[in-house]
C-alpha cells in the first residue's frame, strides 16, 4: 500500500512538471515571435527613413544649380558724398564673381579728378570670391564730380560692367517748394516770398535761369507774377536766393503755377532743375 501511494504521488508530481514545461515553452516561442516581428518592423522603419533621406538629398541636388559660366557683379554707383577741393577721399569698389572662374582683361576709369590704384591684369577671380578696387577722388574745385569705372571681362552675359562715380551733389531746398496760399478775394493782391537755400557745406550752386509755367488751367497761371531773379547767380554754401510771388486772382477757383531754377548741376533729387509749385484760391467777395 505504501509503495502504491508513493508511486501515485510521484506520478502526480511528474504530470504537474510536464504542464509547466509546456507552458514555458509556449511563452518562450511567443516572445521569440514578438521579437522577430519587432525586429522586422524596426528594419522596415529604418529602410523607410533611409529612403526619405535619399529622396531629400535627391531633391536638394535637383534644386542646386551649378554655374556653367562666369557671373560678374559690380555695384552700379559709388557715392563719395562731399569732398572739399584739395582733399582726397578713397572709396572701395567691390567686384564679385558668382560663377565659374572670371578673367578681367581691362579696367578703365573716366572723370575729372578720379583715379584708381594700379591693378595687375589680367585679374583672375575664383567662384564666389570678391576683389576690391580702391578709387581716389581729389577734386580741384568744390563742385559736382561725375565719373565711370568700366570693367571688361569674359562674362558672356555682361562683358562690360560699369559703376558710376558721384561726388559733391547740389543741395538746394525751397522753404515753400509746394504749398497752398491763403484765399484771396478776386481783384485783390496777396504776396508771399519763396527762398532757396544752399544746404551744402562746400558745394556752390550755379543758377543759370529762372522761369515759371502754368499748372492746370493756363488762364489761371496769368494771375501769378514773380519778382525779377537776375541770372546767372552763384550761391555759396549756406547762401539764400529769395523772390516774391504775387497772386492777384481775376476769377474765383483754384490757381496753380510751377517755378524752376535751372543750374549747372546734373545730380541731386531734381537733377539740373530746382522746382516748386504753388496753389492759391481765388474767392468772391
Amino acid at each position: 500500500m505504501n509503495r502504491f501511494l508513493i508511486g501515485l504521488l510521484a506520478f502526480s508530481l511528474g504530470c504537474g512538471s510536464t504542464n509547466d514545461v509546456d507552458e514555458d515553452s509556449q511563452n518562450n516561442a511567443q516572445n521569440t515571435l514578438n521579437n522577430t516581428t519587432n525586429s522586422t518592423n524596426s528594419g522596415s522603419n529604418n529602410e523607410n527613413n533611409s529612403n526619405n533621406e535619399n529622396n531629400l538629398d535627391s531633391n536638394n541636388e535637383n534644386h542646386i544649380q551649378v554655374p556653367t559660366q562666369p557671373n560678374i557683379y559690380v555695384k552700379s554707383s559709388l557715392d563719395f558724398g562731399e569732398v572739399a577741393a584739395g582733399t582726397t577721399k578713397t572709396m572701395p569698389l567691390e567686384i564679385w564673381n558668382g560663377g565659374t572662374e572670371l578673367t578681367i582683361s581691362e579696367i578703365e576709369i573716366e572723370g575729372a579728378d578720379f583715379e584708381m590704384e594700379d591693378v595687375e591684369l589680367p585679374l583672375i577671380i575664383a567662384q564666389d570670391q570678391t576683389v576690391t578696387l580702391n578709387i581716389h577722388l581729389t577734386p580741384s574745385t568744390s563742385t559736382e564730380r561725375i565719373g565711370t569705372v568700366r570693367v571688361t571681362s569674359d562674362d558672356p552675359s555682361s562683358p562690360i560692367a560699369e559703376a558710376k562715380l558721384l561726388a559733391n551733389e547740389l543741395c538746394g531746398v525751397f522753404d515753400r517748394m509746394s504749398g497752398l496760399l491763403e484765399g484771396t478775394v478776386v481783384g485783390e493782391t496777396y504776396t508771399t516770398t519763396v527762398t532757396l537755400t544752399n544746404c551744402s557745406e562746400i558745394v556752390e550752386i550755379h543758377v543759370t535761369d529762372f522761369s515759371h509755367s502754368p499748372n492746370g488751367n493756363p488762364n489761371y497761371s496769368s494771375d501769378f507774377t514773380f519778382s525779377e531773379v537776375v541770372t546767372p547767380v552763384i550761391l555759396a554754401p549756406g547762401d539764400d536766393l529769395s523772390f516774391d510771388v504775387i497772386f492777384q486772382p481775376l476769377v474765383p477757383g483754384d490757381h496753380a503755377v510751377h517755378y524752376t531754377l535751372s543750374t549747372t548741376g546734373t545730380l541731386g533729387i531734381n537733377r539740373s532743375q530746382l522746382t516748386g509749385r504753388l496753389v492759391a484760391l481765388g474767392v468772391r467777395e
